[in-house]
């Protein structure tokens, strides 16, 4: 049965592409999130954590 991804779902994903170093999924996922939360800074500042990481 499909359903409609959540915010839980694409910060999952966005965690996984840290512990991964996968870039190119993190920023789709980041995409989501903004969309789905565009006032939930937590997202933001988790998105930051993850591209200093990767400098």
């Amino acid at each position: 049965m499909p359903m409609k991804s959540d915010s839980k779902i694409w910060g999952s994903l966005l965690s996984s592409c840290k512990t991964k170093g996968n870039l190119d999924v993190a920023l789709v996922a980041m995409d989501h999130l903004v969309e789905l939360e565009p006032e939930d800074m937590g997202n933001y500042v988790f998105a930051l954590q993850y591209l200093r990481r990767l400098k």
